[in-house]
């Protein structure tokens, strides 16, 4: 008895271990139409599911098209830290540095700050989001796709948003759902920003969710005892 409890517990911390040491990255937000009259940019939320720090220079994202030649380079954030969440905007490609700067203090203006919420940039020529429906597909500095999102009309003013485990397979309760006001699972407030003519922004940017470590750990035991059956 006491050797069936210790090797489950050995399975148990092995496979959290083996879950949690992978980096996972994966998209968890997007907006791709705003509803205020003076309308916050494209932008969408990266979160490294991980234990371990992700280097992200060279990185890319492309929209539907899932092109790593035609996409754009993240910009301004080198590495993400592991549980981290960041935020990538698009600006204006012709625009000089200072003022690619002053729309991302703008962004942040419009959603209230965001306060200790990492902000990169993204701009290329045809990746802007399209509100009848897009994609967000992220790349390695090899040009292998890492994680992608897809995502159908969007409802004016709401976000799109995802929940991953510690694995990285989507979380089927949160699978592209938009975001309405209030608390999802405990763990997610969306926030109401900016009163315009399509009605109040509602998003939450630079949180997202994460499972519960619990969660992980059972689900890492579970993948174990299941190779072993196989």
């Amino acid at each position: 008895m006491h050797f069936q409890t210790s090797l489950v517990g050995g399975i148990s911390a092995f496979a959290l271990s083996m879950a949690a040491s992978a980096s996972v990255i994966r998209v968890t937000e997007v907006m791709s139409k705003s509803g205020a009259d003076d309308p916050t940019r494209d932008w969408f939320e990266v979160t490294n599911y991980g234990s371990n720090a992700v280097d992200l220079t060279g990185w890319k994202m492309d929209d539907n098209s899932f092109n790593f030649a035609a996409g754009a380079f993240l910009q301004g954030i080198g590495v993400i830290g592991a549980g981290e969440t960041v935020l990538f905007v698009e600006v204006s490609r012709n625009d000089t540095p200072a003022q690619q700067a002053q729309e991302i203090v703008d962004f942040r203006g419009f959603w209230g700050g965001l306060a200790g919420v990492r902000i990169g940039t993204y701009a290329a020529s045809g990746v802007s989001f399209s509100s009848s429906g897009d994609a967000v597909a992220l790349y390695n500095a090899g040009g292998s796709e890492v994680t992608r999102v897809v995502f159908g009309a969007a409802t004016s003013a709401r976000s799109f948003y995802w929940g991953w485990d510690a694995f990285g397979s989507v979380l089927p309760a949160y699978n592209g759902l938009v975001s309405n006001l209030g608390t999802i699972d405990g763990q997610v407030t969306f926030l109401s920003v900016g009163a315009g003519e399509d009605g109040v922004n509602v998003a939450s940017p630079g949180t997202a969710i994460i499972p519960a470590p619990g969660a992980v750990a059972l689900a890492a035991l579970a993948g174990v005892m299941v190779r072993r059956r196989r």
